[in-house]
């Protein structure tokens, strides 16, 4: 893998998630980094206007060919931001997974939080580390949140079954965040 750009969908799916977020984060980011939507110039020319290409031929086959250059150059260049948009969303889709699966929340949930982590993150590593504090945030939300499905709907909101609204103590919902001055 060192080296070398991973671009397959069935290894990395296969055997780059089995082997765990850190590797598959690893290659997320160099795949990132290194893979370009740019085409070799030599395969895929780019000719300004005037430019000559065969000294031989009109002047009209050379604007010719250099528009059939850019045509063929902005085609390539969409066909590789086609294919990094399509590997980019197997590798993210991974992550998500084992991302999720670390922090103890189910992939359509760790969906959403990683969708807000990319928002504030600049890297792979950075949304993950948005992610986990998200959904640690998450997770000890829902602690604190009365559950959906009670018995008796009188009691939908109360901490122990049968407590009235005026027992409810406000500050029994401390939170454990030590603040630091």
């Amino acid at each position: 893998m060192e080296g070398y750009v991973v671009t397959e969908e069935s290894y990395i799916r296969g055997e780059l998630a089995r082997r765990g977020i850190q590797d598959v984060m690893k290659a997320y980011d160099k795949f990132l980094r290194e893979f370009s939507c740019k085409p070799d110039r030599r395969q895929f020319p780019l000719y300004k206007p005037g430019d000559v290409i065969d000294e031989d031929k009109s002047v009209k086959w050379n604007r010719e060919q250099a528009e059939r250059a850019k045509v063929a150059f902005d085609d390539e260049v969409k066909r590789l931001n086609r294919q990094k948009s399509a590997v980019a969303s197997v590798y993210r889709e991974v992550v998500v997974k084992l991302a999720s699966k670390d922090a103890g929340v189910s992939t359509k949930e760790g969906a959403v939080l990683w969708r807000y982590a990319e928002m504030h993150g600049d890297s792979v590593y950075e949304v993950k580390s948005y992610f986990d504090d998200y959904a640690e945030m998450y997770l000890r939300t829902l602690e604190v949140r009365p559950e959906k499905h009670k018995s008796d709907p009188k009691e939908k909101g109360h901490k122990e079954k049968g407590q009235k609204p005026e027992q409810i103590n406000e500050t029994e919902a401390e939170c454990e965040c030590e603040v630091e001055r």
